[in-house]
Parts: structure tokens; C-alpha cells; sequence
């Protein structure tokens, strides 16, 4: 592990390996702050932000085949 969990692969709710320097663009262009930028990259991404809220992937794809 890294200096914070989200050093790596995504996570159910983390976001896992980013370019550092999106975390000063968001700060700058979409006025977060750094608590902003922290609650999103640890509660609001992973499985969480690229499925639009299900963060479990098991969940994700039962609600998938649901649609089928």
C-alpha cells in the first residue's frame, strides 16, 4: 500500500491510482476544496462514481441482467 488507500487499483468506493495533477484542476476548475477533493476520491469513486451509485459490483451486474 501506498501513503493512502487509494495508491492503486479501484476500490468499491476509492478511486485508486489518478494523475496527480487532477487533483489541483478539480480544486481550480470545479472550486473544491481539499475536503471536496478528499470525499471524493475516498467515498464517491471506484465501482461507486463509474456506476452511478452501486458499489458493490456483484449488485451492479444483478441490476445489469435485471434489464436484459
Amino acid at each position: 500500500m501506498g501513503f493512502t488507500p487509494n495508491e492503486g487499483l479501484l476500490m468499491r468506493t476509492r478511486s485508486g491510482d489518478i494523475d496527480p495533477g487532477l487533483l489541483t484542476w478539480l480544486q481550480w476548475q470545479e472550486g473544491w476544496t481539499p475536503e471536496d477533493t478528499d470525499r471524493v476520491l475516498n467515498c464517491e469513486s471506484g465501482w461507486r462514481g463509474l456506476s452511478g451509485g452501486i458499489d458493490n459490483p456483484r449488485n451492479h451486474w444483478e441490476s445489469l441482467n435485471k434489464q436484459v
